[in-house]
């Protein structure tokens, strides 16, 4: 877990979760975004940034088991989750695992960019593609491989292998209980997202027993990035409602 602003005196800690391929930096910039009584805390998995040679995680439920620990012996406030494409999913099961095992519960769930669990479409799995097909797939779909990396065999050497891990990880994930949360779900998603449509996203209704809300942002999968400043000022309005 990564602090970029620690702010000790927050009432509330916002934990985000990364995207397949991605690390904690893609959410850097938010923590000057975000209201001082809000601290930025986001998640770095093993075999990027820093942890670059740890190995890299294709369990979800041991990658769950590991956040459950770090997030219980981390957290002494409240906290929401936000989790973009792979993070949802990612940050939906460690809020279920954290209820299994009766521990403190997000406020709040916010879910970026990911068809819910059961609309998942798992005909076409993409771990078996050889190099080329892999990357030039995923770009086609979630414009998810930057140019650099495309060009550059020596980033592809450190890049592909976090990248088919998590694909690896989301391919063999199989969702065990689709019992409803009790916190309100906020989903999100660009309009022109080639790969979530609308419906995909308000799949996620079935998973709460609370409140559940949808927006969405002008661009692709990616919207994030160029809507931050919009999609941190629904975050917040959001989370004054708990």
């Amino acid at each position: 877990l990564i602090c970029f602003q620690p702010r000790p005196e927050a009432k509330l800690q916002l934990f985000c979760f990364p995207y397949a391929g991605g690390s904690a930096s893609a959410f850097k910039l938010w923590a000057d975004g975000l209201t001082e009584d809000i601290e930025l805390c986001v998640i770095q998995m093993p075999g990027r940034e820093e942890r670059l040679g740890e190995t890299l995680m294709t369990d979800m439920s041991m990658l769950v088991d590991n956040l459950v620990k770090e997030i219980t012996s981390f957290s002494d406030r409240p906290f929401a989750f936000f989790g973009h494409s792979m993070g949802a999913i990612v940050a939906y099961e460690t809020a279920l695992k954290l209820r299994i095992i009766g521990a403190r519960q997000p406020v709040h769930l916010f879910l970026s960019s990911r068809a819910a669990p059961h609309m998942q479409d798992k005909s076409n799995p993409l771990r078996f593609l050889d190099d080329a097909s892999f990357i030039d797939h995923l770009h086609r779909t979630y414009g998810a491989v930057p140019e650099a990396i495309r060009q550059s065999e020596e980033l592809r050497k450190v890049f592909l292998p976090i990248l088919r891990a998590d694909v690896e990880l989301l391919e063999t994930y199989a969702e065990e209980t689709s019992e409803p949360l009790n916190c309100p779900i906020t989903v999100l998603g660009g309009i022109s997202d080639p790969a979530i449509s609308k419906e995909m996203l308000t799949g996620w209704r079935t998973r709460t027993k609370s409140e559940f809300m949808q927006y969405e942002f002008p661009g692709e999968h990616f919207y994030i990035n160029s809507e931050r400043e919009e999609v941190i000022r629904s975050i917040i309005d959001d989370l004054s409602h708990n």
